[in-house]
């Protein structure tokens, strides 16, 4: 596999159901995001998941949330340095990526964020 360049990667977006982000015990590999993909797959049908776009480039990961609050457009934006995503699993229209972010309420750093393709 060759090794990608900043150059080689295009700014893409995508319009995904965000499922929710599940604490990982480890940093890479399937056995560790398959898990929590199926969870949060079965979370998902009992709550209706966020609806956010998604933008992936060389810098990283950006989440984009369109809320409305007291009659109000606002946007909420989230970045994810690509340093801090470790590895990404496809299964079905799912799309899983295990993130090293340190979550001062749980006192993990290594999550599992899915996203659904929305059709």
């Amino acid at each position: 596999m060759a090794l990608r360049l900043k150059k080689d990667i295009k700014k893409a977006s995508y319009y995904v159901w965000f499922l929710g982000a599940q604490e990982s015990r480890g940093l890479r590999g399937e056995e560790f995001a398959l898990p929590a993909i199926r969870l949060l797959e079965e979370r998902a049908r009992n709550l209706e998941p966020f609806k956010v776009t998604l933008q992936v480039s060389h810098k990283g990961l950006k989440i984009i949330q369109n809320v409305t609050a007291k009659g109000k457009q606002q946007t909420i934006k989230h970045f994810i340095p690509h340093g801090s995503i470790t590895s990404a699993v496809v299964q079905g229209d799912v799309v899983a990526c295990v993130l090293l972010l340190y979550n001062p309420i749980t006192g993990c750093p290594v999550h599992v964020h899915a996203y659904r393709l929305v059709i």
